[in-house]
């Protein structure tokens, strides 16, 4: 399937422009029913209609949409869909100064998904994006998977998805350098494609299990997932990097399994430790692949890897649905756990939780602990944890019940969890503030704001970012070995001595 990617993002109170409210604004018609100011929209930059663009759109946008458009006011691609459908709306969400609202458009040719933000002040629209997918186009193979039937048998053959790499720990050598397999479970639906194996952000009844392999670049970097870069230019590609085994994360393999099937690798590798990653918000289920091979990469974890996928929307300003999907998979990462310790005997079962990864993580092993037979777990490491310090406060001591080790990452720069703030208008639990972060009895904090600012926007991966940080996430893991001033020398504990340290800082 051919897709035509079209972004204009362009936030009046970031770059410093205003619209006058002297100047024509969206009728108030429109603005009362968001659905069909969308039709509008679309109609208007289907068929060229400038003057109304010029009237819904802020100075700034509207240029800019001038500019891409070559003046006339179409974007092919988008008329190339086809007349409007059907509209599946939801919002507002109020960011800043602008209503904001997500969308599912259908056409007759295809559909679209939008995201628009309407100016309280100077009735509107002032942020714009959307990612329109033409059906009609001849479909094409995915680079990141194979035929789910070759998958399956290679995977009963266990001759890569099976054996060797970091994540396995297996006798037989893998077959491929710098590959990394593991299993993962999910709570997505399953994308209805017979040829290829993947996972949408819808939420699906019932815990799907699977594996897959990673081929990890000869020139990676510590804390990076290296893609090929594009050039676009209105949303059209102008140019892409190609991709490259040497230079970029490749997925060799994705294969759905049978419970059974799972738990057949599971005894073939004849380990005694695993360690379950669980992503945070705004993660598609491929980039959660790229993510959980990259932490077994960089870790050179010896035991077996599982990550565990909940239905996020891989959607920036999907903030409240990644949210609820996030409390919906509480049962399915219990019956995660479970089925790793009981079932097949896993002795140390650790959970690396990141971001709104630690709502699943904290929220479900506390609700378990409260249980006649909680499942219990080695070390918990809670990196940026997007949760309500409230609530974290409440949670917490009841899952270090059951809990050998925890420890907290925190930051005073992580840009997704200001943001996180502002939506929710709480302190989060992952924050660093002027006062000093969360503090709880043998729950072990660690300010990690001298390690810098997240590298990648709102996937905001500032515990992945460094080899020190790698390297203490790797010693706990292993060794538990406390208290952290002891693991590294730039853990430095607070207050100094010879005052007994509340938390930990890495050194400046």
């Amino acid at each position: 399937m051919r897709r035509y990617v079209l972004t204009i993002l362009f936030i009046v109170g970031v770059f410093g422009f205003s619209a006058s409210s002297s100047i024509a604004q969206i009728p108030a018609k429109l603005l009362q029913d968001p659905r069909q100011l969308l039709t509008a929209l679309i109609s208007a930059l289907q068929t060229g209609r400038t003057p109304d663009l010029q009237q819904w759109l802020g100075g700034p946008l509207f240029q800019l949409m001038l500019a891409q458009t070559d003046g006339k006011g179409i974007y092919p691609p988008l008329r190339d869909l086809g007349p409007v459908t059907k509209i599946e709306i939801t919002g507002p969400q109020l960011v800043k100064e602008e209503n904001v609202y997500s969308a599912n458009v259908v056409h007759q040719n295809g559909s679209a998904r939008w995201v628009f933000g309407v100016n309280k002040n100077t009735a509107r629209i002032e942020t714009a994006n959307f990612t329109p997918l033409i059906t009609r186009a001849a479909p094409v193979t995915s680079p990141a998977v194979a035929p789910n039937a070759d998958l399956v048998a290679a995977c009963q053959r266990s001759p890569s998805l099976c054996d060797g790499g970091p994540g396995y720990a297996g006798n037989k050598p893998a077959t491929e350098p710098r590959l990394v397999e593991f299993l993962f479970a999910t709570t997505r639906k399953r994308q209805t494609n017979p040829t290829q194996v993947s996972f949408t952000r819808e939420r699906g009844k019932d815990l799907i299990f699977g594996a897959a392999a990673v081929r990890i670049p000869e020139d990676h970097k510590i804390g990076r997932i290296e893609l090929p870069r594009s050039w676009k230019l209105w949303g059209v590609n102008l140019k892409e990097e190609p991709l490259q085994d040497d230079k970029h994360f490749v997925v060799r393999k994705v294969v759905s399994l049978s419970e059974d099937e799972w738990g057949d690798i599971i005894r073939e590798k004849n380990v005694k430790s695993a360690l379950v990653f669980v992503h945070g918000f705004n993660t598609s289920f491929e980039h959660a692949l790229y993510r959980n091979a990259q932490i077994v990469w960089d870790l050179q974890f010896p035991g077996l890897s599982v990550l565990f996928s909940w239905a996020s929307s891989g959607e920036a300003l999907d903030y409240l649905y990644d949210r609820d999907s996030a409390y919906n998979a509480r049962v399915g990462f219990i019956s995660l756990l479970k089925l790793l310790k009981e079932k097949h005997g896993i002795e140390h079962v650790n959970v690396l939780a990141h971001s709104m990864g630690n709502v699943v993580v904290l929220d479900a092993l506390a609700n378990n602990a409260r249980t006649s037979e909680p499942v219990s777990i080695g070390e918990l490491i809670m990196a940026a944890p997007d949760v309500d310090r409230d609530q974290f406060l409440q949670l917490a001591p009841e899952v270090r019940k059951i809990v050998k080790g925890m420890t907290l990452y925190a930051s005073s720069s992580d840009k997704a969890l200001t943001i996180s703030r502002s939506l929710t208008g709480t302190p989060r639990a992952g924050d660093v503030p002027s006062d000093g972060p969360v503090l709880l009895p043998k729950i072990e904090t660690i300010d990690v704001t001298a390690v810098g600012e997240e590298l990648l926007g709102l996937n905001h991966n500032v515990f992945a970012a460094t080899r020190a940080l790698i390297d203490d996430i790797k010693i706990v893991l292993t060794t538990g070995q406390r208290p952290p001033h002891n693991r590294l020398s730039q853990i430095r504990p607070y207050p100094e001595a010879p005052s007994e340290p509340t938390y930990w800082r890495y050194a400046r």
